[in-house]
């Protein structure tokens, strides 16, 4: 649709770019074949430190005038603000985050440990999942949707969020996502020993509930 309406395709890679899923680029994970004209990062760009960051490809464009110029150079000097633009200390800290990544071969481990993981999550075959789904290391599990019928709830607490509170009091982050899906994002970094303790955590608070 973008090529038929001459419109832009970009992807907000914030949350699934950098690693999350297994590839540089999240889109890759799922349509390798596709070239977006921008993607947007932010988040783990930086290990923590605040910076976000645009890419913008060299696809040759017409503009009104006639002349053609490469998308990238469309947004001249200063015609591109941002909140969190790259300071020499964070961008330092980017360069050393994009070059672990690299070097520790951690693309490679998110596919590996992704696998592993979401097999360890299913392995639990707990009568409150309903399913388990993700790409690489960007993880979810869906809860029943009766839940609320099998697991007494506090008032206006959904399920997510109760599993939530729960994991985290045995120890284990996690995050809910709406109200029936709890999120599992561990570090680019994580073994496979630490998502055995991971699961072990999930399989005894599922038990309990």
């Amino acid at each position: 649709m973008c090529d038929r309406h001459s419109a832009l395709l970009m992807f907000d890679e914030v949350q699934c770019g950098l690693g999350r899923t297994g590839h540089w680029g999240g889109w890759q994970a799922l349509e390798p074949a596709v070239q977006p004209d921008a993607v947007s990062w932010a988040k783990g760009i930086a290990g923590g430190f605040p910076l976000g960051a645009i890419w913008v490809s060299d696809r040759p464009v017409t503009l009104k005038t006639g002349e053609t110029k490469p998308l990238c150079d469309l947004l001249g000097p200063g015609s591109h603000g941002t909140t969190f633009g790259g300071t020499p200390l964070v961008s330092a800290g980017a360069d050393e985050v994009l070059a672990i990544i690299e070097e520790e071969g951690l693309l490679e481990n998110s596919r590996v440990q992704g696998a592993y993981a979401k097999a360890a999550l299913e392995a639990i075959a707990s009568p409150l999942i309903k399913q388990v789904r993700g790409v690489g290391l960007l993880i979810a599990f869906q809860l029943v949707d009766d839940f609320a019928e099998r697991v007494p709830l506090p008032a206006r607490r959904t399920p997510s969020l109760q599993v939530v509170i729960k994991l985290h009091e045995a120890g284990l982050l996690t995050v809910p996502a709406q109200s029936h899906a709890v999120r599992w994002l561990p570090p680019l970094n994580v073994t496979a020993a630490e998502i055995d303790r991971a699961a072990a955590i999930v399989r005894e608070v599922l038990a309990a509930l």
